[in-house]
């Protein structure tokens, strides 16, 4: 199934366009920074895929730490989508130092 196929207020980012980010899953925020799911998957399943390798449930915040060789073994997580995935990272690692 492809996101265009899910019903309009199941879209990550009709939802994060009309109700705002709080309402999002962890999935659905991730999925809007993959961009894209593969040929079997939505970019939302394959964000919870992702998020599945968190073994002790920290959320988002599991991306700062986890390695680049976690995330090859999740099937369908291309090398642009990779690297989406650690740029959110050190992103987040800036965002936290600043906040600190």
């Amino acid at each position: 199934m492809k996101i265009k196929d899910l019903p309009h207020m199941e879209r990550p980012y009709e939802k994060l366009e009309l109700l705002g980010p709080e309402v999002l899953s962890n999935a659905e925020l991730l999925a809007i920074i993959l961009k894209t799911g593969s040929k079997n998957i939505t970019s939302v399943e394959l964000a919870q895929q992702v998020l599945n390798l968190d073994e002790e449930d920290k959320g988002l915040s599991f991306l700062k730490s986890v390695a680049t060789e976690e995330l090859l073994k999740v099937e369908g997580l291309r090398k642009s989508e990779m690297y989406s995935t650690k740029s959110f990272r050190r992103t987040s690692f800036k965002s936290s130092i600043a906040e600190s």
